[in-house]
């Protein structure tokens, strides 16, 4: 062994041994390491004031130093060499070579190594150091030394307890770094996300690899104590596990909502791609649970016990930081619905009901009923020893508790002086068109929704929310506050929340802000939800408001206006949402190019009162009455009266001779159904139906969705309660309270396939002239047969199936009205050809002949096909007929397109004439020459017809090629 060698090998032995003493070595070069000249430092060794050991200690550190004159890097090279568990000390720069999850690990370990202090095994320390650095130091003093002993047991004390205190400062702090660096991650994926780049596996593989890392730390920290873990680091080792689970999951969940961004400019192909057009993140309802709450079976523990607590105290982990991001997310989801809900005031609703956030006269009744039931469900469990279950649901119960007291005046003052303005002397009173109550509220609200661009406004909302999330006074958060708080108390916390949200719009990226574990937690919550909301198809529901408008153009209007904000980046409406795509066809879309084929353009009357009204709002059924004709093809069909009831069998049978008794008979012997649509079916499509004003004077009965259910939170449904997740949400109660046990584990990929399911058929009421050439509804409707109907039926069936009310009338009524609409378009009975010379009885013959084989196969389709409830469980079902009902559907939606195309015809039949009577005005004049010298004459072709006669008769043969002799 070389010389250079025997001394590094003395000076490890020496420094490990805190006592003994190795060979002679060279004195150090003069260094300023340590902030003190080395001269003096000498002085206090040999004076006996330093401890040789801590003298060696600091030559060691010294010649790890490349700073430092006396650096070696051979002795540096051994070093790093070591086991993990020996070079703790010797770390020069412990986060440039380890993640913070494998530095907290270390930490923790060497912490289990030190005693506590004051403990049997401290005290036996310090005594054996005391003996130590007595003998170590006793040739440099007199021969008395011995009489200094206390002095060194003072010194030892000292040094073990500044390296148990130290170890402790040096566990919080790697602790803090990586709860912190998991957040980074978080942040980082949310900008990503911001950017509308959805993270893919690979793409966000930097964020994933330190979530991932601290599972790894934890699961080889488990594994090094053969799972016993020691009770004086279990608390920090579940704190860590808690927090680090919480936020992988969090993580899974942006990412995979991130596909619901894919196509976000095509919302029809962005519902029917998301789940199959690339590779993507999953996440599961148990990502749910582990994000939103603090149940998660994946950790040992979430809540601490007292005694693990002991070693703790007083720390960062010991306030459970899990519980405040869980706490953060939850109250970020009810403020963001709370702002969005003071700016939708719903004008069809009594003004105590107005906004996102309503509470309907049944909710009171309704939280004592679930009540009981869940108390029901807890005492069950109880007696079959499954308390952990019961105590989730006695959770859930409390949690109808605290809604039941959310006070949700004051929320909405707090948000309208927040958000709107504090001064009160600058609101305006409106009246709502429908009801003609009187509302006073400020002229805007700022939602992150349905406001603008503006980082001004963008950083505005922001930092106002954070104010409110962060709020606390005695304790008590915002909500808690509000509970009791009178009018001057909410003025009061508006302005403090005002002033604290311009400190924090002043600092937004500030990175000491941003270092504070709640502030982060806070931020993280609120941009979580918002990008979320886009991935979940939530943000169409969230971004239209009222605005009040002063004047437009100059003209005073002193009303309020529905509006929303589309065609940019950052804007929440562009996020795919078919429930709004929907409901802007209604409003102004139909009649264009697209839907030709449809039932022609709407009128402008009808469309200005659509507009005026929330996305979810379309004229109620009741309006056909404006319409005699088709007022009585809808009593026929829904009224039970006798008379129609035999016009309804005669047309099933094709017996126009058909009598009571004769009916009667058939419905005995089985050979025919009741002719009547089930009276529950009858009632869920009521509740279903709305009218369609068409500019032919003819309000069309309607029985489609007023909205496409397209947000994962209506589709979540508790089957024991028929309530939804976004039930949950309106009522207040946040997603921490949630019991996320009774939803589809497979949620969000159901949504998706809900979704595309769902655009299969949106095509025809959205985009006809692109649905006309999908090949799979050429397919579809090629032939009319059993086959396309049970096919369009299992397609509504998936987009509809996880609706609390049930999946069964949209089949009734939207396969017929699909089958209807697209046999009208392909024979023409829609269009202006119906004019054209002999079209119309062509048409109409065509119409019925391809009406009457729908209706055949209908009644031909088996009853299980329609309803695989019946088939599986044998129950008696409370639509007794979805066959039956279906072949009426499709008789009454056949009667209402021939009134339709009545209309449509007479209407265009009158334009036109006219449009052609001025045309061949203008045609007269510019051709005056001509005629004077030809006699007038003039050729027309017409294809088949070609027709040449004297120009004094010409409009007179036009009009009857266009519209028949007899028309």
């Amino acid at each position: 062994m070389s010389i250079e060698s025997e001394r590094i090998q003395s000076s490890l032995k020496a420094l490990r041994s805190l006592g003994q003493v190795g060979p002679s070595r060279p004195e150090p070069k003069t260094s300023t390491t340590y902030g003190s000249a080395e001269p003096k430092w000498q002085e206090q060794v040999r004076a006996g004031n330093i401890p040789l050991a801590v003298e060696d200690a600091r030559r060691m550190v010294s010649l790890l130093n490349p700073n430092d004159p006396n650096y070696d890097p051979r002795l540096e090279a051994y070093v790093r060499g070591m086991s993990q568990a020996e070079r703790g000390m010797f770390e020069r720069d412990p986060l440039s070579l380890y993640s913070s999850a494998s530095n907290l690990t270390d930490s923790m370990i060497k912490y289990n190594k030190l005693p506590l202090i004051g403990s049997p095994e401290f005290k036996f320390l310090v005594e054996e150091e005391a003996s130590m650095q007595e003998v170590r130091n006793r040739p440099l003093k007199a021969e008395n030394s011995s009489a200094d002993y206390n002095t060194w047991r003072k010194i030892a004390e000292q040094k073990t307890t500044a390296e148990v205190v130290d170890t402790i400062e040096t566990l919080e702090r790697n602790y803090r770094l990586a709860v912190s660096a998991n957040n980074r991650s978080l942040k980082e994926t949310l900008l990503m996300l911001e950017t509308y780049v959805p993270p893919k596996p690979f793409e966000a593989n930097m964020q994933e690899r330190r979530l991932l890392e601290g599972r790894q730390a934890l699961e080889s920290m488990a594994t090094y104590y053969d799972g016993h873990l020691p009770e004086k680091i279990a608390g920090w080792y579940r704190s860590f596990d808690s927090v680090n689970e919480q936020q992988i999951a969090l993580f899974n969940i942006l990412c995979s909502v991130g596909g619901g961004l894919e196509g976000y400019y095509d919302a029809l192909k962005q519902a029917g791609e998301t789940l199959i057009s690339r590779a993507r993140y999953h996440a599961s309802v148990v990502d749910f649970r582990a994000a939103y709450t603090n149940d998660d079976p994946g950790v040992s523990t979430v809540k601490l016990e007292d005694t693990e607590k002991v070693y703790i105290k007083d720390t960062l982990a010991s306030k459970e930081i899990r519980e405040t991001q869980v706490e953060m997310l939850s109250q970020a989801r009810r403020l963001i619905m709370f702002n969005v809900d003071v700016a939708q005031y719903d004008v069809d609703k009594p003004m105590n009901e107005e906004g996102l956030m309503r509470i309907n006269p049944d909710t009171k009744a309704g939280i004592e009923a679930k009540r009981e039931i869940l108390a029901s469900r807890i005492e069950n469990l109880r007696e079959s020893n499954k308390d952990a279950e019961a105590d989730i649901l006695q959770r859930h119960v409390d949690s109808l508790e605290r809604v039941e007291n959310l006070n949700l005046k004051n929320h909405r003052e707090l948000m309208r002086l927040v958000f709107g303005n504090i001064d009160k002397n600058e609101w305006v009173t409106w009246k709502s068109p429908d009801t003609g109550g009187e509302v006073t509220t400020p002229k805007e609200i700022l939602t992150w929704y349905a406001s603008g661009d503006k980082v001004d406004d963008r950083e505005k909302w922001l930092s106002k929310m954070m104010s409110i999330l962060i709020w606390k006074q005695n304790g008590k958060g915002v909500s808690d506050f509000l509970e009791t708080a009178d009018e001057d108390e909410v003025l009061r916390i508006a302005k403090e929340i005002n002033e604290k949200a311009e400190n924090i719009r002043l600092n937004i990226g500030d990175k000491v802000m941003n270092s504070n574990i709640e502030f982060a937690a806070a931020k993280i919550a609120l941009v979580s939800w918002i990008e979320q909301d886009k991935g979940f198809q939530t943000s169409g529901p969230l971004a239209w408001k009222y605005n009040y408008i002063n004047e437009i153009g100059g003209r005073s209007l002193g009303r309020v206006e529905r509006t929303y904000e589309s065609g940019g980046l950052y804007k929440a409406f562009d996020s795919i949402n078919l429930w709004a795509y929907w409901r802007r066809w209604v409003s102004y879309k139909a009649g264009l190019k697209s839907t030709t084929s449809f039932f022609g353009p709407a009128s402008d009357e009808w469309r200005r009162e659509v507009s005026k009204h929330g996305p979810d709002w379309l004229p109620p059924l009741n309006r056909i009455d404006k319409s005699p004709k088709i007022k009585k093809i809808h009593d026929r069909f829904f009224d039970d009266t006798p008379e129609y009831r035999l016009w309804r069998a005669r047309r099933l049978t094709g017996n126009n001779k058909l009598t009571e008794v004769e009916l009667n008979d058939l419905i005995s012997k089985g050979t025919l159904k009741e002719p009547k649509i089930d009276d529950f079916m009858k009632g869920q499509l009521n509740k279903m139906g709305w009218t369609f004003g068409s500019s032919y004077e003819v309000q069309i009965p309607m029985y489609l969705p007023k909205t496409f259910h397209t947000n994962i939170w209506e589709l979540m449904v508790d089957k024991n309660t028929k309530e939804t997740v976004w039930d949950l949400y309106r009522m207040g109660i946040m997603p921490k309270d949630v019991n996320w046990n009774v939803y589809n584990y497979e949620s969000l990929d159901r949504m998706w396939v809900s979704m595309s399911m769902l655009t299969r058929f949106a095509k025809f009421f959205v985009d006809t002239y692109d649905a006309e050439r999908d090949p799979q509804y050429q397919a579809f409707f090629k032939d009319a047969g059993v086959q396309s109907i049970a096919e369009m039926a299992k397609r509504v069936f998936l987009a509809f199936r996880d609706l609390p009310e049930g999946y069964q009338q949209y089949i009734v009524a939207i396969v017929p009205f699909m089958i209807a609409q697209h046999t009208a378009s392909t024979v023409g009975l829609t269009s202006t050809d119906l004019g054209s010379p002999g079209s119309k009885e062509k048409v109409l013959k065509q119409w019925n002949f391809e009406m009457s084989k729908w209706i055949r196969a209908a009644m031909w389709t088996p009853q299980v096909i329609l309803d695989d409830g019946q088939l599986y469980d044998g129950a008696s079902q409370d639509i007794q007929s979805l066959r039956n009902d279906i072949t009426l559907m499709i008789m009454y939606y056949k009667h209402v397109f021939e009134k339709v195309a009545q209309a449509a015809y007479k209407s265009d039949k009158g334009k036109l004439s006219g449009f052609y009577n001025d045309q061949i005005g203008l045609y007269k004049g510019s051709l005056k020459d001509e005629m004077s010298s030809e006699a007038g004459e003039a050729t027309f072709d017409f294809g088949q017809g070609r027709l040449t006669e004297p120009f004094d008769n010409g409009e007179n043969a036009v009009a009857a090629l266009l519209f028949g002799d007899r028309r």
